[in-house]
Order: C-alpha cells, then sequence, then structure tokens
C-alpha cells in the first residue's frame, strides 16, 4: 500500500502542471541526445582514451546516463525535499511517522520525466553492447542500479549532515562537481587517484565499473566492492541520521 499510495501521489504531483512535466522531458531527451552526440563526433577523429576504444567509450557515456536518470527518477527530487524538511523543521513529524523516512522520501516524490526518457537510453545503452559485441546481462544491469544507489545514497548522506546544523550546500556542490569526473574515462588518471575514486569516494561505480564489466576488464574487487557499496552507505546514512536527529532536537531546545 505505501509504494501504491506513494506511487499515486507522485504521479498526481507530476500531472498537476502537465505543460511543466512536457518541457521537462523534452529538456532531459535533448541533453542526453546532446551528450551523446558530441562524444560521437569526438570518436571519429579519436581511436582511443585511456585503455577504451572509440565504441567502448560510447558505452562508457551512455552506462553514465542510464545510471544518472535511474538517480533522476529516484533521488533528485527526494534528496532536495529531504534537506528542506531537515532546515525548516518538518523532520519533527517525519520521524514520528511509521515509514522509514529515507524510503517515504523516495517514494513521495518521484520524478517522472527522467522516467519517460529512460527507453531511449535503454536503447541507445543497447546500440552501445551491440556495438562492442558485449550482452545486456543481468549483472551489468543491477551494477547500473547499485550506481544510481550509491549516487543517492552519497548525496542523502550529505545532505543527513544538516541535521548538526552543517551547511550543506558547499559540500553537495563540491560532490556534484566530483560526479562529473565519472563522465570521464577512469583510465585517463593514475592508477592511485583512479582507485581513490572507485573505493574512496566510490564515483566511478556510476559509468566506469558497469562498463568494464561488460568489458571484461573489471577486477573481482571492484565488482565486489559495486555491490557492497550502497549497503555501506546505508549503514552509514542511518547512523548519520540517529545522531544527527539528537542534535537537531538539542539544537531546538
Amino acid at each position: 500500500m505505501l509504494i501504491i499510495d506513494s506511487f499515486r501521489y507522485s504521479l498526481k504531483k507530476a500531472l498537476l502542471y502537465r505543460a511543466n512535466l512536457i518541457s521537462w522531458i523534452i529538456a532531459d531527451m535533448s541533453l542526453y541526445l546532446a551528450t551523446f552526440l558530441t562524444y560521437y563526433l569526438i570518436i571519429q577523429s579519436v581511436n582511443t582514451i585511456g585503455d577504451y576504444h572509440n565504441n567502448e567509450i560510447l558505452l562508457f557515456v551512455s552506462s553514465f546516463l542510464l545510471v544518472n536518470n535511474i538517480f533522476a527518477i529516484f533521488f533528485s527530487d527526494a534528496v532536495s525535499t529531504f534537506l528542506e524538511n531537515i532546515l525548516n523543521g518538518k523532520f519533527y513529524g517525519i520521524m514520528l511517522r511509521p515509514r522509514h523516512v529515507i524510503l517515504d522520501s523516495v517514494l513521495s516524490n518521484l520524478n517522472f520525466p527522467p522516467l519517460f526518457t529512460t527507453p531511449l537510453l535503454i536503447a541507445i545503452t543497447v546500440f552501445c553492447l551491440n556495438n562492442t559485441y558485449s550482452n545486456f546481462s543481468l549483472i551489468y544491469i543491477l551494477l547500473i542500479i547499485c550506481g544510481a544507489l550509491t549516487m543517492g545514497l552519497m548525496f542523502f548522506l550529505v545532505f543527513s549532515l544538516a541535521l548538526r546544523g552543517i551547511r550543506v550546500n558547499l559540500i553537495a556542490g563540491i560532490i556534484f562537481q566530483i560526479i562529473q569526473i565519472s563522465e570521464r574515462p577512469d583510465t585517463v588518471l593514475p592508477n592511485r587517484i583512479r582507485s581513490f575514486f572507485v573505493f574512496v569516494i566510490p564515483i566511478y561505480m556510476f559509468s566506469a565499473i558497469p562498463t568494464r564489466y561488460v568489458l571484461g576488464r573489471a577486477t573481482n574487487y571492484e565488482i565486489i566492492w559495486a555491490f557492497a557499496v550502497p549497503t555501506v552507505l546505508c549503514l552509514l546514512l542511518q547512523f548519520s541520521i540517529v545522531q544527527g536527529f539528537k542534535k537537531y532536537k538539542e539544537g531546538a531546545q
């Protein structure tokens, strides 16, 4: 019932301003097509970037766009609403609800424009997979989902610091800029820096690890970490919320 009711609520919000919904769908499709076309034009004159050949670069980019799109569906509005509720004092009431605060934030704030652009990105990804003679395997799909979860939980974790009175907008801006690195091929970076962005700040879960898995180049450690990092972030987020809420209550007294 929670999932159905929350879905209906999010759909009703999306359909309230249909012109806005349509304009966002067109904007998202234009952005994704422009990004893909830019890289397509680049590979016409560049054979390799790092250890990726031209068709593999397109797969790398399409994987990133698909992860980013799934993040936009489930998390883009949810994390903003989560932070807004902390800052305006509504977090007290949310904590009293018989629902998990993160699950409730996600299900009540689904973003429908990127949902309608998902078939386009799937078609582009299948095209790129075929060009690299790779398969749309179950593990690849799960890695894409884990990448979107990782991105969403990272922002929830950063925004949960607002419970302690920390101004998180600057931190979130830095994280957003770091995430943009994951659109660039990982192997152009020195090994130590690449490992940092895989295992410490795991932004290459959004692009490199899913792509390298289907290309047969991901290590076992990278694959295991890709599936483990959402769980680790969930635990850190739960701890941050519980401990931060204590400070949040104290600060209101």
